[in-house]
């Protein structure tokens, strides 16, 4: 159904964890319910030439290069293996970081730190079976990495969605490279967005923070919002005049889905939507009709789309949804 993009790896290196967050600004239903579920995020500037409502274009495939700034008081688990707890912040969400290096477990964890939400480290195994003296936190938000082949990486994504507490909660996988393969792995397999390399701390940190704010709104027992699996997903969306908009795939279902948008999109207009930088290598692109345009506030826009075509087929099988059902819940 897909291919693998070509080229060569080329290496990406995150910007600085203390730069602002992005701003937040209120983003409306694509269903019509006027309160919202979320806060837009905002892009910085950009250098692409598309339209685009969030950061900055990927390389078309890259590696994470992980800084290295040596915090003291970090108590490291064994070289090579997973990440020890070292920091957990009281008050708020909890976000529950797990897998990959003692390294890496300190970056995202200064990425994240800026969001006021509550950190925590552990090791995958840990986190899946805790030692009996430690209590079991129920996350608001797990963010997966994972540097080590598909397999293993299909292997973690399986396990976290089949815990008990863990697969209730919205996943974010920030991976080591940008391939469509472990893309559509991971999101198939119940991630809500997918973080690849260069990594922006900014956008991290929105991502979680919007998935944590999705989940608390999800207890509110809105009908409609039960029946929508989130996402925080970079898209492209083809126009029938050849122009590309770079928008935000928020949630889908298995007759459509809502993407924020940086223009509006007269309804009826046929569109076709894609993952970011990836419409050259994949061998379809989604088919949708625009069904209803909303502009919750000034320069922010809302495309509410159904499924046309092949896409009707195709969105459902990729996106791990089902027609007209709940699809992966977060909470």
């Amino acid at each position: 159904m897909v291919g693998v993009p070509g080229g060569s790896a080329s290496s990406g290196t995150p910007e600085d964890v203390s730069g602002a967050d992005s701003s937040a600004a209120k983003s409306g239903d694509g269903e019509g319910d006027a309160d919202g579920d979320g806060d837009a995020i905002t892009p910085p500037a950009s250098n692409s030439a598309r339209t685009s409502v969030s950061i900055r274009p990927y390389p078309a495939r890259g590696r994470l290069s992980i800084p290295r700034p040596g915090r003291p008081n970090v108590r490291e688990g064994t070289p090579g293996g997973r990440v020890t707890i070292h920091t957990v912040r009281e008050g708020g969400p909890v976000i529950l970081v797990v897998g990959g290096s003692a390294e890496d477990g300190r970056w995202l964890e200064a990425a994240l730190r800026p969001s006021g939400l509550a950190v925590t480290v552990r090791p995958l195994e840990d986190a899946l079976a805790p030692p009996a003296a430690e209590t079991r936190p129920r996350p608001d938000v797990v963010v997966l990495h994972e540097r080590r082949r598909r397999e293993d990486l299909l292997e973690s994504l399986d396990r976290v969605r089949a815990d008990p507490e863990l697969g209730r909660s919205p996943l974010v996988v920030v991976d080591h490279e940008r391939d469509i393969e472990r893309f559509i792995a991971a999101v198939g397999r119940g991630a809500a967005a997918c973080v690849c390399p260069p990594l922006d701390p900014a956008y991290l940190r929105a991502t979680v923070t919007r998935l944590a704010r999705w989940r608390d709104g999800k207890e509110s027992g809105d009908r409609r919002r039960r029946r929508r699996r989130p996402l925080l997903l970079r898209v492209d969306v083809h126009l029938p005049d050849g122009r590309t908009l770079g928008g935000l795939l928020r949630d889908v279902s298995g007759t459509g889905c809502r993407i924020e948008a940086p223009e509006r999109v007269a309804p009826g207009t046929e569109v076709s939507i894609t993952p970011y930088g990836y419409d050259a290598s994949l061998e379809f692109r989604i088919g949708a009709i625009v069904h209803r345009h909303l502009e919750p506030a000034p320069g922010q826009h809302v495309l509410a789309c159904r499924f046309a075509g092949t896409g009707a087929v195709m969105a459902p099988r990729l996106f791990a949804v089902k027609s007209g059902l709940a699809g992966i819940a977060a909470g």
